[in-house]
């Protein structure tokens, strides 16, 4: 029954790292695929929380790709959420998985009937297709998009969190990435918003920062008018991590 089931997935988790060395991952994933393949939505959601958990020897499963992929259409919010992380998970360590789910979750993340839950989560996944240069600009240029179209808080803070994420990871597009959050540190209305850019400004490497080649003047003169400390400390952080790494 499902409670034997959440039994086994807490234990899939506590192994995660291990994944591959401690299980017959071929045995497992077969038998959690046959509950996948059940018609109750929650006991396909359990599966694909177990997808989640296996998600370090499922980068080359292109069948549980191709089933987690198809089943981010589910009207089942559990189903779905369950795919949504499987498939940020899975994204991260598969190039092909991440380039698959591509339009996919480009079109959810966009689409004006995506509730605002699933869009942050649609966000997450894009946040890991930094596998290639040209996947890295199409994820973000969606990013981007995003904060345009739906700018709530929420959204807007977890848009900054997957283009730091996907920039940091990828290292493309640094420069665009970093004048954004630089802009919304300085711009935006919203302190909580401010705030997350101006923290993420300070979470790049100081190689990152040379690369951008913004003055260091940009910088102090956005701490020091800023009328919040977090930001200015964030800021000030920022300068300090450029100028160790300039000299």
């Amino acid at each position: 029954d499902n409670v034997l089931r959440l039994c086994i997935l807490s234990a899939l988790r506590s192994s995660r790292s291990q994944a591959s060395v401690v299980m017959n991952a071929d045995r497992v994933i077969k038998r959690v695929h046959s509950v996948f393949q059940s018609n109750d939505p929650n006991e396909r959601a359990l599966a694909v929380w177990a997808f989640e958990a296996l998600s370090p020897v499922l980068k080359d499963h292109h069948r549980i790709h191709s089933d987690i992929r198809d089943a981010l259409a589910s009207t089942n919010e559990h189903e779905q959420r369950a795919c949504a992380h499987a498939s940020a998970s899975l994204s991260g360590v598969s190039a092909s998985m991440a380039e698959s789910s591509s339009s996919s979750v480009s079109r959810l993340a966009l689409s004006v009937t995506t509730s605002p839950t699933l869009r942050i989560l649609m966000l997450r996944v894009l946040s890991r297709f930094h596998h290639t240069p040209k996947m890295a600009t199409q994820a973000s240029q969606v990013i981007h998009q995003v904060l345009l179209d739906y700018p709530t808080r929420d959204v807007a803070i977890e848009c900054v969190r997957a283009l730091t994420r996907l920039t940091t990871s990828s290292g493309v597009g640094i420069g665009t990435c970093l004048s954004t959050l630089l802009d919304t540190a300085r711009k935006e209305a919203r302190s909580e918003l401010r705030r997350c850019a101006a923290s993420a400004l300070s979470s790049f490497t100081p190689a990152s920062l040379v690369v951008w080649g913004a003055p260091p003047e940009h910088l102090v003169a956005a701490a020091a008018e800023s009328s919040d400390p977090m930001i200015s400390i964030s800021l000030m952080r920022t300068v300090s991590l450029l100028a160790a790494r300039t000299g």
